[in-house]
């Protein structure tokens, strides 16, 4: 999976809501004893420890694409999204003024 255009694609979501940026930290692949479809990219936003996860859920055939947004340090998942017919498309539909709120409500 690439993520350096999926990453690009949440900032310009993120600017959209007047928020951002998502800043990159490391790649990290999701364990794949647990779930060998999902890849975590960590990052800061606000000064927060942030974790953007992508999920493709290999039992459907449509909208099997996610995304989300959750803060380390509580575990917390910030705004919400539903599945897409592709990562761009989850990206586009997720609920990112939702999640720039409750980051703001941690801080």
């Amino acid at each position: 999976m690439k993520i350096e255009p999926l990453v690009k694609l949440v900032n310009e979501a993120l600017a959209a809501q007047g928020g951002g940026p998502f800043i990159q930290g490391p790649f990290v692949e999701a364990d794949t004893d647990r779930d060998a479809n999902e890849s975590v990219v960590t990052g800061k936003m606000h000064k927060r420890d942030l974790s953007l996860l992508f999920h493709v859920n290999s039992g459907k055939t449509e909208n099997a694409y996610t995304v989300s947004l959750r803060d380390d340090a509580t575990g917390i998942h910030l705004g919400s999204g539903e599945g897409q017919s592709t990562f761009a498309d989850a990206i586009s539909a997720y609920h990112w003024n939702a999640a720039l709120t409750e980051l703001n409500e941690l801080a």
